[in-house]
């Protein structure tokens, strides 16, 4: 498509480009306009019911929203981030970070809603953002984005034919997602089966004396962490993550550990040694999250980390040499042991658990080779579910690129019969 094929942004539509209510989400009156925001709106155009805010109808006035209305995000990591009003939302306003666009009768607002869904048009949002302590793409730059310019009737086939393919595609997605969630708890299923009751279904069994862990074979033991552990439980260093020397301890904190146990490469601190060596790290240590949205999760030190140590929101379980690490891992992340932490936060500014509490968890304790046979088949069950995450989400990668290719193919005029 030629330059002379296009048009700037602006003039899809009859008014400026207008930025949204400065005023703080304060209200939930129901008879209010709904005081839309970036994070009210789902994936599929909807607005979540849980996340509901009003504005009096006095400082709404201006800030209406009308069918056709196409709302883009300005700022922070949604930047460029697009949705079109749909008449189910109702009386709504919207916030200071969006952009209202009031497409004009010679644009559908379709048409212009799901270019801005196109690879085309998030190459130029990448290519021209202000890059301040936030992202950044004002009114201005949305205003000056070049797109297509087809005939009317022609944005109507494009976005008819868009909305017909995507939500084929979308159904495609949402049931790859929904698999990934069964093999989540299915995996998550195995792991509790294992180390609560064991490998063997017709043991003998016997009350454990705990609510959450209900019977255990009769010739396994419960023990309170600490009783599993060389010493008592022990918090990180109070130090600020100022220094990058490769030379000194890696300072472990919680954001560097990615979900398959690895750090982070990108996320490197370390601290000086005479600090660190305070808090070394070894195998058979347990690091435990003890505040905050991460609380309750758990992180066994690997021997590739190599020489590290662990900041002050951790806890360290040494566990001792007559009991396997990996095992005691693996019940700290069972459903028996995040029942525990849903019952045991200490409700303050934000959630905690002391090491006190996790000291006094108790824990199913077999026999250490039974431990060891316990860890070895949850591994292995463990890779085989992650082959078939593996292909499912090899799959839903590659319907995300078809969907992506599809919408800009066609709002592009690349697709024969739309043009």
């Amino acid at each position: 498509m030629t330059d002379s094929e296009r048009i700037r942004f602006k003039f899809t539509s009859d008014y400026p480009l207008k930025y949204g209510a400065n005023a703080a989400a304060e209200f939930d009156n129901p008879d209010w306009p709904r005081f839309v925001r970036i994070t009210d709106v789902t994936a599929n155009g909807n607005l979540r019911e849980d996340t509901f805010r009003s504005l009096p109808p006095a400082v709404a006035s201006g800030y209406e929203l009308e069918e056709g209305d196409i709302l883009l995000a300005r700022s922070g990591a949604t930047v460029g981030k697009t949705f079109i009003y749909e008449p189910s939302w109702g009386e709504a306003c919207y916030a200071g970070y969006l952009i209202r666009s009031r497409t004009s009768a010679a644009y559908w607002p379709k048409f212009v809603y799901w270019y801005c869904q196109s690879a085309e048009y998030w190459a130029e949002i990448q290519s021209n953002l202000i890059q301040a302590t936030i992202q950044n793409f004002n009114a201005e730059k949305y205003a000056n984005i070049k797109m297509p310019s087809p005939p009317l009737e022609t944005q109507k086939r494009i976005a008819a034919f868009l909305d017909e393919k995507t939500a084929q595609i979308d159904g495609l997605i949402e049931k790859k997602r929904a698999l990934l969630d069964r093999l989540a708890e299915k995996r998550q299923a195995i792991i509790t089966q294992a180390v609560t009751k064991g490998l063997n279904p017709s043991a003998l069994m016997k009350d454990s004396g705990i609510n959450r862990l209900g019977d255990i074979p009769a010739h396994w033991e419960v023990k309170r962490l600490k009783f599993v552990t060389e010493r008592p439980l022990k918090y990180g260093a109070n130090a600020p993550a100022d220094w990058d020397e490769p030379s000194w301890p890696r300072f472990v904190r919680i954001t560097d550990v990615a979900p398959s146990g690895a750090l982070r490469p990108e996320t490197f601190r370390s601290l000086p040694p005479e600090i660190g060596s305070s808090y070394a790290l070894a195998d058979g240590d347990i690091l435990l999250a003890r505040s905050g949205a991460t609380v309750g999760k758990s992180f066994l030190y690997r021997p590739e980390w190599g020489n590290a140590c662990f900041a002050g929101y951790l806890i360290q379980a040494r566990i001792s040499t007559d009991h396997d690490a990996e095992f005691m891992y693996q019940y700290l992340n069972s459903d028996s042991f995040w029942s525990w932490v849903s019952a045991n936060f200490i409700q303050s500014t934000i959630q905690n658990i002391s090491a006190e509490k996790y000291a006094g968890i108790w824990m199913p304790c077999p026999p250490l080779d039974e431990q060891v046979q316990i860890v070895e088949q949850i591994a292995n069950v463990a890779r085989q579910v992650s082959v078939q995450v593996d292909w499912v989400r090899c799959s839903l990668e590659k319907l995300t690129e078809y969907r992506s290719a599809l919408i800009t193919a066609a709002v592009t005029g690349q697709i024969e019969g739309l043009r």
